[in-house]
């Protein structure tokens, strides 16, 4: 069904005012109707809950987007849409993404956004969010941490340090090995919880994959540490933690019987 009543005509009014600078012409007016019919309904079933997963499509990234996707969709109820599956409003002489995004964003009950880099078509996504759906939004920025001074003090400061020594081309592999047994001993000394075993699985990981840790610019980073703040920021360094991160998004809990099934007692 398509939005009715006076509440969603004014919330569809209210999104296509923070995606516009000058109000739509006749042509484009249809377009975004259709768009409304067609797109929206998924996003109003009586019961559901509703997510918009954001982030990059670009150089593989877009496997991130799904995990998080998939995982979200595992629970009771829920429907959660990456934008860019969605089709876009049939406009001719104007950019199309900016009605959907403001659409899609007001009607979503929760927006998840996954960052892995600091340029791209996510960067403004990330500034509209944190400016107008701020408190609906949950960010998922990998190897994200804030270091306040440069101080390595977390387990996650750690591991972000840790990349950064293996990655590192101006040290050859003894000077990255000393350099790695001084930051793990730095943290046992300072009592940071992290392992040796569980540095060397981040490494061994990105090593694999041959990926240098995430850069971000300082909006990105300012922006996050607003998230981080909120508790809507979870950083993760593998595939597994953002999965586990992914379930700190806000919503229905997994059906019963795929929380509580053993496994072992029935195979």
């Amino acid at each position: 069904m398509a939005p009715s009543g006076s509440s969603d005509a004014a919330r569809v009014k209210q999104a296509l005012n923070r995606a516009l600078t000058d109000p739509l012409q006749v042509d484009e007016r249809k377009a975004a109707i259709e768009f409304i019919r067609t797109e929206l309904p998924a996003f109003q079933v009586s019961g559901r809950t509703t997510y918009l997963v954001l982030g990059s499509y670009r150089d593989g990234f877009e496997r991130n987007l799904r995990i998080v996707q998939s995982e979200l969709n595992k629970r009771t109820d829920t429907f959660a849409a990456v934008v860019g599956d969605l089709r876009d409003p049939d406009f001719a002489d104007r950019s199309p993404f900016a009605v959907k995004l403001h659409l899609l964003a007001t009607y979503a009950d929760w927006i998840a956004g996954v960052y892995e880099k600091e340029s791209g078509g996510e960067s403004p996504e990330l500034g509209a969010i944190h400016t107008l759906y701020f408190t609906k939004t949950h960010v998922l920025p990998k190897d994200y941490v804030w270091m306040t001074d440069g101080n390595v003090d977390t387990p996650d400061a750690v591991r972000r340090a840790a990349l950064e020594i293996y990655f590192n081309n101006d040290l050859d592999d003894e000077d990255k090995k000393a350099e790695l047994e001084g930051l793990y001993h730095t943290a046992k000394e300072n009592d940071i919880s992290i392992t040796s075993e569980e540095i060397r699985e981040t490494i061994n990981e990105r090593r694999q994959s041959n990926e240098s840790p995430a850069t971000y610019s300082w909006v990105h980073l300012s922006f996050f540490r607003d998230f981080e703040r909120a508790g809507q920021c979870h950083s993760w360094f593998t595939d597994s933690e953002l999965r586990e991160q992914a379930a700190r998004v806000p919503g229905p809990s997994l059906p019963r019987w795929a929380a509580d099934w053993e496994p072992d007692g029935a195979l």
